[in-house]
């Protein structure tokens, strides 16, 4: 990525709760922090493209992984995750 900025603006409806995550960052490393049970995997899982039912944005420099309003959705094995 090499500096690029990472834009996630996701939102997810999981079993007990429903899942809203915006952060745009440039930092060459992330870290996510949380209780057990808050999330943390499913954003993970989202961000990756490894959960069909994501709704939202996820941009990584010059590609889009997942923009469900321009119905974009790259498969998992093409995002460099």
């Amino acid at each position: 990525m090499n500096g690029s900025a990472i834009v996630v603006r996701l939102h997810l409806n999981l079993d007990k709760f429903s899942l809203d995550v915006q952060f745009e960052t440039q930092a060459k490393a992330t870290g996510i922090f949380g209780s057990s049970g808050c999330g943390k995997t499913s954003l993970l899982e989202s961000v990756a493209g490894l959960r069909n039912n994501v709704v939202g944005l996820v941009r990584v420099g010059d590609e889009t992984w997942l923009d469900s309003e321009r119905q974009i959705r790259l498969p998992a094995k093409n995002r460099r995750v």
